[in-house]
């Protein structure tokens, strides 16, 4: 950021903790300093002591003329910031002056500047979701700030004044710079760049606009890809395609990036909206890849041109560039072939070969053992509904026989539809009379199974069960593709 040698040699003095400001913030520790002022945590006394963020500018050692140009600058940053609501920009609560210095209180942000998330990086690049992540909040919060009326230029956009939390929300820090733009305007009355990062016509040449600001997310997206500080371009504006440093990256990405970075502002892209659509469109293409088929239509094909000296009285020739030519000879084309000939070209004789057998869904074991759970509770519920009803009569002894084989068709006829694997069936029905059989031995004998003769008779029923259950299966899948292959 270029400033003025005066304002290089203005050193802050840090404020001693714990000190009281406007009877109402009580400074806690120091979280950054520089040359014109400092950022603290604070609790303000007024709201339970909560945690807030007080950014302090120190007017010391100024001439009258630039401490109230900085006076102007520090007001235009807090009015412009208590009248935005974004979830990626910090609210402003107040600000006033206190012994000389200028104060505003802000939210405080827990987390990095994405400068310090990047050093704690290998090789000081981001993964590429990582880094599309950020670039389109960036992207959603400036084209926020550029269709405000008047739009809202940040004109410093770089990773020290880009805070990142630990859930990797983004917030735009330091708006000391931020100026509103004015149409029809020449040039800016002063000039503010960040080497690198800030646009050419940030250098004095012409006003800053929303392409400017589209510049420095460009840049900054270089360098989260790249891994290369822009400030060590040379020249300053020559920026290298990012697929030198990785020949992976989507080549729409690579395109827009390279668009963004453009000396000339008539040549990037129209609107922050437009980089917007065009990162989410990366995004978008990433979760789900193009397939082989769609990749060869989309490949660019060679278009055939007409070589005149190819024309004869008898024939013309089309030729591919990449074909070498061929000496024409009249007398030995091919004729047309016949009417039966092409009739048989066009249709075919069937083919002996057998076409593939259709494949049985998997991964429905735990639906099959979900249908044999509840199979067995049906045949417990189904059995103490027997025990508390019935009478002297066998009637009731065929009734419970009937409802419990119904029971156990139904379900092989569901677990069929479900699973498509006949077998399934049988063992729903059987694993459901084991069930139904352990369930009744512990609630009804208080014992696990019993003797020999209750095992090979729950055994016995469990198999008749599953041959019925089998049946139901069969009849929701008689009409299944992989059964007919099958049977013919």
């Amino acid at each position: 950021m270029q400033t003025s040698p005066s304002l290089h040699s203005d050193k802050t003095e840090t404020i001693a903790a714990h000190k009281m400001l406007k009877q109402r913030y009580k400074l806690i520790s120091l979280l950054g300093k520089g040359g014109m002022g400092a950022v603290y945590t604070a609790e303000d006394a007024q709201f339970g002591n909560r945690t807030i963020a007080i950014k302090e500018m120190s007017q010391s050692n100024l001439s009258l003329q630039e401490a109230t140009t900085f006076a102007e600058q520090f007001k235009q940053e807090a009015h412009l910031l208590a009248n935005l609501t974004h979830p990626n920009l910090p609210r402003i609560y107040d600000y006033f002056n206190e012994d000389g210095r200028w104060y505003l209180v802000m939210d405080f942000i827990r987390g990095m500047t994405l400068a310090e998330y990047l050093n704690k990086t290998a090789r000081r690049v981001l993964p590429l979701k990582e880094a599309l992540e950020i670039s389109i909040q960036l992207a959603k919060v400036l084209d926020f700030l550029h269709k405000c009326s008047p739009p809202i230029i940040f004109r410093d956009l770089k990773p020290l004044n880009i805070m990142v939390t630990r859930e990797e929300n983004i917030y735009l820090i330091d708006f000391g710079i931020a100026r509103l733009f004015k149409p029809g305007k020449a040039q800016d009355t002063v000039a503010y760049v960040s080497a690198g990062y800030a646009a050419p016509e940030q250098f004095g040449t012409a006003q800053t606009s929303p392409s400017s600001d589209i510049y420095s997310l460009g840049a900054t997206l270089h360098q989260l890809l790249s891994g290369s500080d822009p400030k060590t371009n040379t020249p300053l504006f020559a920026f290298k395609p990012l697929s030198v440093y990785n020949p992976n990256l989507p080549r729409n990405l690579v395109e827009l990036v390279a668009r963004m970075v453009q000396i000339d502002p008539a040549q990037r892209p129209a609107s922050m909206a437009m980089v917007r659509q065009g990162l989410e469109h990366v995004r978008t293409s990433m979760a789900h890849p193009p397939t082989p088929l769609q990749q060869m239509q989309s490949a660019p094909r060679p278009r055939p041109t007409v070589s005149f000296a190819d024309l004869d009285d008898e024939q013309s020739v089309l030729r591919y560039p990449s074909r070498a030519r061929e000496p024409i000879n009249v007398s030995s084309r091919r004729s047309f072939p016949s009417a039966d000939r092409r009739s048989r070209q066009r249709f075919p004789a069937p083919s002996t070969q057998a076409s593939p057998k259709p494949s049985l869904p998997r991964g429905n074991v735990w639906k099959t053992l979900l249908f044999c759970i509840i199979n067995g509770l049906a045949f417990f519920v189904n059995d103490l509904c027997y025990y508390f009803f019935r009478q002297s009569s066998n009637v009731d002894v065929l009734i419970f026989m009937f409802s419990l084989l119904l029971s156990t068709l139904i379900v092989g006829f569901v677990i069929g539809k479900v699973t498509v694997v006949r077998r399934a069936g049988f063992f729903t029905g059987f694993i459901a009379l084991i069930t139904y059989g352990i369930l009744r031995q512990l609630i009804v004998n208080h014992v696990f199974l019993g003797s020999i003769s209750n095992i090979l008779s729950i055994l016995s029923t469990g198999f008749l069960l599953g041959l019925v259950s089998l049946f139901g299966s069969w009849l929701a899948t008689r009409n299944h593709p992989y059964y007919k292959k099958r049977l013919s």
